[in-house]
C-alpha cells in the first residue's frame, strides 16, 4: 500500500461539512481508498490539526479528532527536522522563497523524503 501524507487543511476540509471544500475532500478520500492508499500523518500535524479543528469547530471537535484519529501516526526525527530547517533556510529547495513554507511542512516534506513517499493530500 501507498502511503498518502495528509494535511491540517485537508482533515479540517474533511470534517466540516460546511465549508467550500468538504465534498472534493470527501471524493479524495474516497478515491485513496479506492486505490489502496494510506493516509499518513506526522506528529507535527496531528498538533496542527488539532490547534486548527479547535479554532474553527471549537474545542470538542479538536478533542474528538484527536480521540478517534485511526491513521498512522510518523514521528518527525532530529534528522527530519535538520532536513526541515535546511528547506526551510532555502538549501535544496529549488530557489523556493524562504516565506512560503511553514516548519510544519517542511518537517512533513521531510518525513516524505525520508519514507519515499510520493503523495500528499493537502486542501
Amino acid at each position: 500500500m501507498e502511503n498518502v501524507l495528509v494535511s491540517a487543511g485537508s482533515i479540517l476540509a474533511l470534517l466540516d461539512a460546511d465549508s467550500p471544500l468538504h465534498g472534493k475532500a470527501l471524493a479524495a478520500l474516497r478515491e485513496m481508498r479506492d486505490r489502496e492508499m494510506t493516509p499518513l500523518l506526522t506528529n507535527f500535524i496531528v498538533a496542527e490539526a488539532f490547534a486548527v479543528l479547535s479554532s474553527a469547530l471549537g474545542p470538542d471537535a479538536g478533542r474528538t479528532w484527536l480521540r478517534h484519529n485511526i491513521w498512522h501516526v510518523e514521528r518527525v526525527s532530529e534528522a527530519d527536522e535538520e532536513r526541515a530547517r535546511e528547506i526551510i533556510l532555502g538549501a535544496g529547495t529549488g530557489g523556493r522563497d524562504q516565506g512560503e513554507i511553514s516548519y510544519t511542512d517542511a518537517t512533513a516534506i521531510a518525513v516524505m523524503e525520508r519514507l519515499g513517499i510520493k503523495g500528499v493530500l493537502s486542501l
